[in-house]
């Protein structure tokens, strides 16, 4: 019995120390620059890493929670509470500051082609121009 309260109390240090590796995740991403926030990939690899993070936290959850060790009062449990609400509120905001930046891009290239169409519109309409207006004054 003492090796798995040593087990359940390791599992709990573990727990700890990926929590605090969660919020650095999170401290640095709202540190990032809107410029870097920008990069291809750069969300996808935020929200894996927070994943990945997420994923052991919970594994390693339902081991503690089975041994039935802790008391239902623990603090732990709130804690988990805190973290899980914390990644899910993350994980939102890291989805859509991911689409925001693809909305943008589409506009910033929609703007681009535009820019690009619009001498050839003007081309166009100066030949037809050309070919209604008279060559010759009456």
């Amino acid at each position: 019995m003492e090796s798995e309260k040593r087990t359940i109390n390791e599992l709990l240090d573990v727990q700890e120390d990926i929590s605090d590796e969660i919020v650095r995740l999170i401290s640095n991403y709202e540190k990032d620059s809107a410029e870097r926030k920008s990069l291809a990939g750069y969300h996808k690899i935020k929200a894996d890493s927070l994943n990945e993070g997420w994923n052991i936290v919970q594994e390693n959850d339902e081991v503690i929670r089975k041994s039935g060790e802790l008391p239902k009062n623990h603090e732990y449990f709130n804690y988990y509470e805190d973290i899980r609400t914390t990644v899910l509120k993350y994980l939102e905001v890291i989805k859509n500051d991911a689409e925001t930046i693809s909305k943008n891009l589409e506009i910033g290239d929609g703007e681009h082609q535009q820019s690009t169409l619009e001498p050839k519109v003007i081309a166009l309409c100066r030949r037809q121009k050309s070919h209604i207006a008279p060559k010759h004054p009456y």
